[in-house]
């Protein structure tokens, strides 16, 4: 599993960004509308609003996501994608991972969602708990 992890982490080093900018793009290009929103970020991403700042402003400023005004809300504004992010997208580089499972059985895809989703509730729930105490 931490091979696994390290392997998808390097491949988050491609197209001159990082793994949180990736992280990001893949957010915002699959989120809903109401949801591509800083705040939305980083409760999806289980970091800070601050964090998740920095990472959206950096990819602001290199053109890769716009700020759009919300009209009920001057605090708050939706985030688009760019053409240009959306050509990056194209070539993700978690694209090595989804071939890799793609060769899979379907039987053996269907377990390995099942589990991963086990994995990932059991994870959240200690997550909250080290949250709760700390």
């Amino acid at each position: 599993m931490e091979q696994i992890a390290q392997l998808a982490y390097r491949f988050g080093f491609a197209g001159d960004l990082r793994p949180a900018q990736w992280t990001a793009l893949r957010f915002f290009g699959r989120a809903e509308e109401r949801a591509c929103t800083v705040s939305a970020f980083a409760e999806h991403n289980l970091t800070s609003r601050s964090s998740a700042s920095q990472t959206v402003n950096a990819l602001v400023k290199r053109g890769l996501l716009v700020r759009r005004p919300i009209p009920s809300d001057r605090r708050t504004h939706r985030l688009e994608l760019t053409d240009q992010a959306k050509t990056l997208l194209a070539n993700d580089p978690l694209r090595e991972l989804e071939l890799s499972i793609a060769d899979m059985s379907d039987d053996n895809r269907f377990q390995l969602a099942e589990r991963l989703e086990e994995l990932l509730r059991l994870m959240l729930k200690r997550h909250a708990k080290r949250k709760d105490v700390g």
